[in-house]
């Protein structure tokens, strides 16, 4: 399991929302790829994403 931070969160449609997210560790990007993500205050509420992107230069 992986912890990252959400530094920002842009809701584009009802159904559509941006999240930009700074991993604490590095997080090797491949193309295509999905990852579960989960909060502390919904633990039950998983939701999986795909990047995308591959990560900004500062990581």
């Amino acid at each position: 399991m992986l912890a990252a931070t959400v530094t920002a969160h842009e809701r584009r449609r009802p159904d559509l929302a941006v999240l930009r997210i700074r991993p604490h560790e590095p997080y090797p990007y491949r193309a295509g790829q999905f990852a579960a993500v989960w909060s502390p205050l919904l633990p039950q509420a998983w939701r999986h994403y795909s990047p995308a992107s591959a990560p900004a230069p500062d990581g």
